[in-house]
């Protein structure tokens, strides 16, 4: 237990592996974490460090995932493995799991759409976006790029990617990446989309946000004051999409374009609940 605590408090880069005697030592370290789920009411199943965390919505399995992650960090030093953590929908675990049964023609036409990339999508992932503005013929150059995005449908690809109960994360990247050189209609329906569905495109939220920010002086009145509105919302209802500070800072980035008595309102809020964390944590 001495070497435990010792273990636990250095925050190491994951749990014991060799023989028989490190398993034993990851079940000691991370059994705490087992009982603070239980007691959050967290369902789950684990395998020496593999977490399958169960939840009945997106917004609930986020909350679940930020609150392991924080346990994890704050207890054992020990973080997620970034390319194994991801939200699954019941109809795609099962499909990976082998003690399940064979997919019913829904779930296995859902898991299709799910894995289908266009051709044309694969065109753009190897499409490159960049752009120098420095460059002696910078206006030239952004032109041509504006024609060649063209070539590409972004609002059909982006719906498309939508749809999926997980997105492409190189694919959606590119595809937000693209926005800011569509015309001036097209970027408004697309943008609507892209916060419609923050919580689908969590995985990129600061490409988003980033995006938002680059765009938002080039987008229509009212397009302006709904992307508002639609931020403000999820950040006062305490959505997952912006539990994370990067996010949240972002977020307030974005709503800087667009001064009102309301947005300095709810960032009157998020310092003082920062400043409250902050005390907290001291």
């Amino acid at each position: 237990m001495d070497f435990l605590a010792n273990f636990s408090n250095n925050n190491s880069f994951g749990l014991p592996v060799g023989g028989p005697a490190a398993r034993l030592l990851s079940e000691l370290t991370i059994n705490q974490i087992d009982r603070l789920l239980h007691a959050d009411g967290i369902k789950f199943v684990r395998f020496a460090d593999d977490y399958h965390l169960f939840a009945n919505s997106r917004e609930e399995a986020y909350r679940s995932l930020i609150y392991l992650s924080d346990k994890l960090y704050s207890n054992q030093g020990l973080t997620l493995q970034k390319s194994k953590t991801r939200i699954m929908t019941s109809a795609e675990f099962r499909s990976t799991s082998p003690l399940a049964g064979k997919l019913s023609d829904e779930e296995a036409e859902e898991e299709g759409q799910a894995a289908a990339m266009s051709h044309k999508a694969s065109e753009l992932l190897q499409f490159s976006l960049r752009f120098d503005p420095y460059s002696p013929n910078a206006q030239e150059d952004y032109e041509h790029l504006r024609r060649e995005v063209r070539r590409f449908d972004i609002v059909s690809l982006l719906k498309q990617e939508l749809l999926k109960s997980r997105v492409h994360i190189a694919l959606a990247r590119k595809i937000v990446s693209a926005v800011r050189y569509l015309d001036e209609r097209s970027k408004d329906d697309a943008v609507l989309s892209i916060v419609d569905n923050c919580d689908l495109l969590y995985p990129i939220i600061s490409s988003v946000m980033l995006m938002l920010s680059q765009v938002f002086e080039e987008l229509a009145a009212d397009t302006r004051v709904e992307i508002a509105f639609k931020l403000s919302e999820l950040i006062r209802d305490d959505s997952h999409v912006f539990r994370v500070d990067i996010h949240l800072a972002y977020a307030v980035r974005v709503l800087a374009h667009l001064p009102s008595s309301d947005n300095e309102l709810l960032l009157q809020r998020i310092i003082v609940n920062a400043s409250r964390r902050l005390y907290d944590a001291t």
